[in-house]
């Protein structure tokens, strides 16, 4: 019996190891980001919002914001705006007769990423407000109109509230914080002292995850990047200063406002809960806690997937019924 030459060897092993290289990598694929990860449409829509393609570049205030009348897949879920760039429904600027317009400005998971839009949080509250209002033959309309766009922080809060959201004439302003709207990046500050340049759209689907996810499963010492989850003393006055001027800012259009805090699970967030709760109460601004009802530990099932801890539409519709309890027990918006 004649032996295997070590050149055929050799290449039945690196065949092997390219095999099994493959298979592992398209695992790695489906048990992070699920089966239809598989499909090259689903996996280049998994993109950071700046390499997403959907956003342009805007005034100095804002930095960028998200394109018009888009019609894309984000985050494996259909995204599109309208002739404004809102990631939501059309709406006249004049406020429609007998109707209560709520302005929602937030971040990623205001806007939300990786959900449909009629599972977004506030979308459900216009839908739950309505449907009670129509019931009951009254002529009372809500309106929740989302100025949320991924990656905005509080500074560009502010300006959308004064550029986009104000001229809308709201009957009320909701600010949506997550849990990392406290940070005060000093390298966003700086980025938008010039103009914003709009990143290359980029193609996940041609970029490995095996080897992250290995050298983050692996990681040794401690994290690269640990979650702040407590108002320093340096994060509470930029908290200070902002929600001072969002609600003069509100003020001088005698809107009220009111502040919104989302988190995908309660443990390890109530230090941070508590913090802009009481910068809240220090200004005056109502403060509903829309996680209350989500569970103490991180549950993956409120994950839009596995690589990504965006509250999902499960977790949307927990946010919903808790902002509207507290919106009407408040007297924030009229009961229908």
């Amino acid at each position: 019996m004649r032996k295997a030459r070590p050149t055929y060897i050799a290449l039945a092993v690196a065949i092997g190891l390219g095999l099994g290289l493959v298979l592992a990598e398209l695992a790695i694929r489906v048990y992070r980001y699920g089966p239809d990860s598989l499909l090259p449409s689903v996996m280049n829509s998994l993109h950071p919002i700046g390499t997403s393609g959907m956003i342009r570049r805007s005034i100095p205030e804002l930095g960028y914001e998200l394109k018009p009348d888009l019609d894309e897949l984000y985050k494996k879920v259909p995204f599109q705006t309208n002739s404004v760039g809102l990631r939501d429904r059309e709406y006249a600027t004049t406020k429609p007769k007998d109707t209560f317009r709520t302005a929602v400005i937030g971040d990623s998971f205001t806007m939300p990423t990786g959900v449909p839009i009629e599972e977004a949080y506030h979308s459900r509250l216009e839908d739950s407000l309505n449907a009670a209002a129509g019931g009951k033959g009254s002529t009372q309309r809500y309106e929740f109109l989302n100025f949320g766009v991924g990656g905005y922080q509080l500074p560009q809060y502010l300006a959308i509230l004064r550029e986009r959201a104000l001229p809308y004439q709201p009957d009320l302003v909701l600010v949506a914080l997550s849990t990392n709207d406290h940070i005060f990046f000093q390298s966003i500050a700086d980025k938008f002292k010039e103009p914003y340049r709009v990143k290359e759209e980029t193609f996940p689907f041609f970029e490995l995850e095996l080897g992250p996810w290995l050298e983050r499963t692996f990681r040794t010492g401690a994290p690269q990047n640990p979650r702040q989850t407590q108002l320093t003393p340096a994060f509470r006055a930029h908290v200070e200063e902002y929600f001072g001027r969002l609600k003069a800012l509100a003020g001088s259009a005698d809107v009220p406002i009111a502040v919104v805090f989302l988190a995908p699970y309660r443990w390890q967030f109530e230090d941070l809960r508590e913090g802009l709760a009481s910068v809240a109460e220090q200004y005056g601004l109502p403060f509903i806690d829309a996680s209350e009802s989500l569970p103490e530990q991180e549950d993956f099932g409120l994950r839009i997937f596995r690589a990504d801890g965006h509250p999902n539409g499960a977790a949307n519709a927990l946010f919903a019924e808790t902002i509207e309890q507290s919106l009407l027990a408040q007297g924030l918006v009229p009961a229908p």
